[in-house]
């Protein structure tokens, strides 16, 4: 495959052929997306088949995600539409905050929405009601479709609880709340300037009136005085109502218990599918009397009309995971890290151009903050602002192979050339307004104390670090780092952990995978954690099955029969289901896991999960059995047993950690996401125990060891 400076240039002449032929030979946007992802593919000489699978890969991926929120949203607008609802709110604003401000009110309206609601739900609820505002204070439909999509991207991508920044503190162990604090001083100037004044200017401008493209001050505005119109506090109820169960489910559930009733039930309503459902019925009960047409005969037209922009906004998708599948994220990301410019200026370019290359603003800000992560640690420059950069940078350049693009272009009625100029352009100004008052933060001191973890700013660390390597290098048990260093927090641990990987991979060779450990209920709730912890595998500790061990390589010997997934491919966003996870998992195996205590506890000292963390999860050496196709052999039907010498040791049922091995593999995915250091396809993930382990020191710990891990089959070990 083709490697190097030329991938750049496939990227550009790939989107230079994309957009021409939409733009001046007319293609339609589906096709020529799917042409888009065929020509990369070549381009770069990667096998056709891998080309059409990224492609199908990153179109279902994609509707996957907001396949549901696109056709819902689209027969909801449809509803409030046709009812006169979202006019009747229309003319409400109008009359209140007067046709001027129009504009300013639908920027900041997205702004705030989207801090706690997805951006791609948001504009799908509230893209109608810019629209009909358009219509009724006078204004170019871009001038108020471009303050709404540039509102709620700028807050989607610096402010939490959104998944990109929320990654990004937690990555650069930056407290959330200093993080969302300082996001919303750079984000509101940022909003106003490429939503609101740019979103004018462009309104005033010939682009506003392609007629490539369908401006709300030429749509047909439904005739309403001859039926009965809905009140404004009622059209404002059931425009919001998808928007408050979001926002409901996002706050409550700090409050609730998420394995209680309650925490279940929020999940479950906050959720942005079930939101806009609940959305629809709402609509067909309260607005009944209201509708022009019978109900069916607007869900039929308003379901034909959502074909077009599924396929498109699932092209995009396409696109951007074809363009990721052939190299050209990596090759950017790699090229710009390894630049000497300062690291606020390098995160804030990297992030731009990933997102550029990728289409993906989360998976752009996840990846950034996990290339510069150690730079950031070593160099002594302030997390915070480089953190912020980070998310500044996500808000520029989204391209056509961002199914983000097709969502505004084709809910907001806009052409290519609109999109262009107004959503791309509009949310790079953005991002860049933000960067230049992330500066000023600088320029004025703020943030020039680390923020966040005092310990993984200081000498402790890098203390911790080395006296754990060391121990490692002269195999000797280390003190707990908490009684020597005083204690400290899991985030910190799994950044201690971090840096502790890459020192040790100089000596061990590459992270191979990852190990599992309290992914029992009763683990979680008594060390009160919400997904399992891990530690790092390295390739050189892999035994084969059958292999050995000597008893003198562990200080405290720990041996579980465990399940092993080997991943297929990168997992890079959070995933919302088992059932979104499976195709990341190339196959299933039995394995085990043959862990170590390598603290010298002394009496009255307990070991924290901090410290457990810190040093590695107790991670030494694992086993992996044969391969099987995880869609052959049933997870959550099996027992594992553990035999010494014949006998049996220990016996424990696969439903024992967290329900499945299904659920703990989605569970610590997604909390690598979140920590900004994502699982990697051919990494193994060893699931964690499903009983009590087998535990034995010096020659207590000699024998022959079989895991039988039933349909999964039997791995052996001799600890001689």
């Amino acid at each position: 495959m083709l490697q190097g400076p030329l991938l750049l240039a496939v990227f550009i002449g790939t989107l230079a052929f994309l957009l021409i032929t939409v733009i001046r030979f007319k293609v339609h946007p589906f096709l020529a997306l799917l042409f888009s992802c065929f020509l990369a593919g070549i381009l770069t000489g990667m096998p056709l088949d891998r080309t059409a699978g990224a492609m199908v890969e990153g179109f279902g991926k994609t509707l996957q995600s907001v396949g549901l929120v696109i056709g819902l949203g689209i027969i909801f607008g449809a509803l409030l539409s046709d009812s006169g609802a979202t006019r009747k709110i229309a003319e409400f604003l109008a009359a209140r905050i007067g046709a001027r401000n129009a504009p300013l009110a639908i920027n900041l309206t997205g702004f705030l929405v989207s801090i706690p609601v997805f951006m791609d739900a948001a504009f799908v609820i509230l893209v109608s009601l810019a629209k009909d505002l358009a219509r009724i204070a006078k204004h170019t439909n871009v001038a108020l479709v471009v303050p709404l999509a540039v509102g709620l991207i700028v807050s989607h991508n610096l402010i939490a609880p959104t998944p990109g920044p929320v990654a990004v503190a937690n990555q650069l162990d930056v407290s959330v709340g200093s993080f969302a604090l300082w996001a919303l001083v750079v984000g509101l100037p940022a909003v106003l300037v490429g939503g609101w004044l740019y979103g004018r200017l462009l309104g005033r401008l010939k682009i506003a009136e392609d007629s490539a493209g369908e401006t709300a001050s030429t749509e047909a505005a439904p005739d309403l005085d001859a039926q009965a119109r809905p009140g404004a506090s009622a059209s404002f109820f059931l425009l919001l109502l998808p928007i408050l169960l979001i926002f409901a489910g996002s706050a409550l559930s700090f409050l609730v218990p998420q394995d209680s009733s309650i925490g279940s039930l929020l999940k479950f309503l906050g959720d942005k599918n079930v939101a806009m459902i609940s959305g629809v019925l709402a609509s067909m009960l309260f607005l009944r009397r209201c509708f022009s047409q019978p109900t069916a005969e607007i869900i039929g037209s308003a379901a034909e009309k959502s074909g077009g922009v599924l396929l498109i906004t699932g092209a995009g998708g396409a696109l951007g995971a074809t363009l990721s599948a052939c190299g050209v994220g990596a090759y950017i990301a790699d090229s710009l890290a390894g630049l000497s410019i300062p690291l606020t200026v390098a995160g804030f370019l990297l992030a731009a151009v990933l997102r550029a290359a990728l289409g993906s603003s989360t998976v752009a800000l996840i990846t950034s903050a996990s290339l510069l992560a150690e730079q950031i640690a070593n160099s002594g420059a302030s997390a915070l602002l480089v953190g912020l950069a980070i998310c500044a940078g996500g808000n520029c350049l989204s391209l056509p192979n961002d199914s983000g693009f097709w969502v505004v272009n084709r809910f907001g009625k806009l052409s290519v050339r609109q999109t262009l100029a107004g959503w791309t352009l509009g949310g790079t100004i953005a991002g860049t307004v933000a960067f230049l008052g992330i500066l000023c933060l600088q320029v004025a001191g703020i943030g020039s104390t680390a923020e966040g973890s005092t310990l993984s700013r200081s000498e402790n660390k890098d203390k911790i670090v080395e006296m754990m390597v060391e121990g490692r290098k002269a195999q000797e048990q280390v003190p707990l780092p908490s009684e020597v260093f005083g204690p400290f927090s899991l985030e910190e641990a799994y950044r201690i952990e971090g840096s502790l990987a890459a020192r040790l991979e100089k000596l061990y060779g590459p992270v191979a995978g990852y190990k599992v450990a309290f992914a029992t209920e009763d683990a979680l709730k008594k060390y009160d954690l919400e997904a399992p912890v891990t530690g790092s595998l390295y390739k050189s500790f892999e035994v084969p099955n059958g292999g050995s061990v000597s008893a003198d390589a562990f200080f405290l010997f720990h041996i579980e029969a465990e399940i092993v997934f080997i991943l297929a491919k990168d997992i890079l966003e959070p995933l919302d289901s088992v059932e979104a996870l499976a195709p990341y998992v190339a196959s299933v195996h039995a394995g085990l896991d043959i862990a170590d205590e390598r603290f010298d506890i002394k009496e009255g000292q307990a070991r924290t999960i901090s410290d457990f963390v810190a040093n590695g999860s107790g991670a030494r050496y694992f086993m992996i059995g044969e391969g099987h196709d995880p869609r052959s052999v049933n997870l959550d039907d099996l027992t594992l047993s553990l035999y010494k010498d014949g006998e049996k040791v220990y016996e424990g049922h696969s439903t024992n950690i967290m329900g499945s091995p299904w659920n703990v593999l989605l569970a610590i995915a997604n909390a690598h996401v979140a920590r900004g250091n994502p699982f990697r396809a051919g990494q193994a993930i060893v699931s964690g125990k499903v009983y009590s382990p087998f535990k034995a020191s010096g020659a207590d710990a000699v024998g022959e060891y079989i895991g039988d891990c039933g349909a999964l089959g039997k791995v052996s070990l001799t600890v001689r």
